[in-house]
């Protein structure tokens, strides 16, 4: 049975390395396949796939432990390896 969390919670730092380890290796294909097209780094293609998946960019941050100004840092440099297509796509 699923059941459905409407509160927020907070991840211990353990399960918050454990969560990230998971969604590292999650979607191998699809990692393989922006890193050797595009020469994106892990970093920017964890953000890609975040983005990929539904969750808000801004939200990112919580995930990365990055600032916002970060964030938009990364982004740009994803923008200027990404084909305007494939960046309107994702983002």
């Amino acid at each position: 049975m699923i059941s459905v969390i409407n509160e927020d919670t907070s991840l211990s730092r353990k399960d918050l390395k454990g969560l990230k380890r998971e969604y590292r290796t999650s979607l191998p294909r699809l990692r393989s396949y922006l890193f050797v097209t595009y020469g994106l780094n892990v970093d920017e293609i964890d953000m890609c796939l975040f983005a990929l998946l539904g969750f808000k960019v801004k939200n990112f941050s919580l995930f990365s432990f990055r600032s916002p100004a970060g964030n938009r840092s990364l982004k740009y440099r994803i923008k200027t390896k990404l084909p305007e297509s494939v960046f309107n796509a994702i983002f």
